[in-house]
């Protein structure tokens, strides 16, 4: 049985992607804030939560299959996450059962596979009924496809059937074991047979003496012992073998069904963190790569919402065709929030997740990086610049072109004109081949030199910055400026007087 539940075609394969990129984009995003709403804890969650967020590329179909279980998650949360339990609990089975690494003998291997297999014939039998009593409620594909599955697959006289085999293969009466005879009535190819009770003489059930042909072996008669276990061993071996491959795909099985719905027991957990702010929730639309579409309204900051647990100034944006978004204007207006923002949410798109936004619809792209300035560091080999570089070029080893790369402060660790003059350099020659970057900056000069060569495709954004100097942390259409204004927040602390610095 496959789980199917995050792919319509295949299962979830978790990666981890050598290189730093990643962890860059998790850092400079605070994902891991989401990340951690999302697992609660739950090491399962943050593993699979983490690597779906982090998918290359996902197609629309997959998106939109994803929301629709997502959907019948949210509206039926415990449900979901009592089938997380069940396949959880799966997860422990083989623990409950002593001998693993002592079952070496077919005979011991057989027992253990037994053990471990009725444990899962009666999470099989927890999984159907509450699968079942939720059916009619459940209108997504990919659910509708599970329950089938589930009902096809396990149904009650296939789970009496295996509960009889299992009990059987118990041998609490025994095994009873053929064999051929060999020259002087050696045994050879022992193995196991399937006693048929209806087909036993009336006379051998109503009186079950031993006939001429029983021989029993002393009490404390070491060798025959070992010899009828030899003998158990070779009868038992291949049907050891099949029940113990049994056990291992059924494990297979609750083990692919605990990683997907790890995604949508994350997903519950996040709306449940967000609900109470009344947070607006859409259904990100997904639109074809290479069209650089972002739109949304009313998108909220979901890390700054998580963090703080209040409402955040929400913003708008509407583009098509864009390829190149530059943000600039007052310091401490947001620019740096907002870009975060808006990568928190593409993620959250393509993983097939909802968005905290009044509506959100964009181009679906391959990759999502970031290239953020950074502090100074101790660990650093080189100076500022040569760590800039050096990531910038393993961005460079992986990006595509239809990827997103998200720039903050790029290339500030040197002066304007040579850190403007490399940002050009490189910005020009990502868009160039249809990359869209959303760039930060306070470099004026950069800013401006890009402006002066606007094309279609290119987007300019500032802070909103009032006449009282005050911040309103929004994101308007506007051209750059040549101040941050960095002098509002020097007379907002209060600045020098004349007798301070006399």
């Amino acid at each position: 049985m496959r789980v199917n539940l995050l792919f319509p075609d295949q299962e979830l394969r978790l990666f981890k992607r050598k290189g730093s990129c990643q962890g860059d984009v998790v850092n400079d995003l605070e994902l891991q804030t989401v990340i951690a709403a999302m697992s609660r804890g739950d090491e399962v969650i943050e593993e699979v939560v983490r690597s779906v967020l982090l998918e290359r590329k996902n197609s629309i179909d997959v998106i939109l299959f994803r929301q629709g279980v997502l959907k019948d998650a949210m509206a039926e949360p415990e449900t979901f996450r009592n089938i997380y339990a069940i396949a959880a609990e799966a997860g422990q089975a083989e623990r409950q059962v002593f001998g693993g690494l002592f079952a070496r003998t077919p005979s011991a291997r057989l027992f253990r596979s037994v053990r471990v297999l009725k444990i899962y014939l009666e999470l099989l039998r927890k999984l159907r009924i509450t699968t079942l009593k939720v059916e009619s409620s459940l209108a997504s594909e990919g659910m509708s496809i599970f329950i089938n599955t589930i009902s096809e697959n396990l149904g009650e006289p296939y789970l009496e059937q295996m509960d009889e085999q299992l009990n059987y293969l118990s041998f609490a009466d025994g095994a009873l074991l053929g064999a051929k005879l060999a020259q002087h009535n050696r045994g050879l190819e022992y193995r196991l047979l399937h006693e048929n009770e209806g087909q036993r003489r009336w006379w051998s059930r109503v009186s079950p003496r031993s006939s001429r042909q029983t021989f029993r072996i002393a009490p404390r008669d070491e060798s025959g012992a070992r010899i009828l276990a030899e003998i158990q061993d070779e009868g038992v071996a291949e049907i050891a073998e099949a029940v113990f491959s049994s056990a291992q795909h059924v494990k297979s099985f609750f083990s692919s069904l605990s990683r997907e719905l790890a995604f949508y027991v994350g997903c519950i957990n996040l709306f449940d963190s967000i609900n109470s702010l009344d947070a607006p929730i859409c259904w990100p639309e997904p639109l074809p790569a290479g069209g650089g579409v972002l739109r949304f309204s009313g998108l909220w900051a979901t890390v700054l919402a998580l963090k703080t647990r209040e409402p955040t100034v929400t913003n708008d944006l509407d583009t098509d065709g864009v390829f190149r978004i530059v943000i600039t204007g007052a310091n401490s207006g947001g620019k740096s929030t907002w870009l975060k923002s808006v990568g928190i949410a593409l993620l959250m798109m393509q993983a097939g997740m909802f968005v905290l936004a009044d509506s959100f619809a964009a181009s679906i792209f391959d990759g999502l990086y970031t290239h953020f300035s950074r502090g100074e560091e101790e660990n650093l080999a080189g100076g500022r610049l040569d760590e800039e570089l050096s990531r910038l070029s393993s961005i460079v080893d992986e990006i595509a072109s239809e990827s997103i790369l998200l720039m903050n402060e790029s290339f500030s660790s040197t002066n304007e004109q040579e850190g403007s003059t490399v940002a050009e350099e490189v910005i020009s020659a990502f868009t160039d081949t249809h990359l869209r970057c959303f760039v930060v900056t306070h470099m004026y000069q950069l800013a401006s030199s890009l402006h002066a060569l606007t094309l279609n495709s290119d987007c300019f954004l500032v802070a909103e910055r009032k006449e009282d100097a005050s911040r309103t942390y929004r994101i308007c259409p506007g051209i750059p400026q040549p101040t941050s204004f960095s002098s509002d927040l020097y007379r907002q602390i209060g600045g020098f007087s004349t007798a301070q610095t006399s």
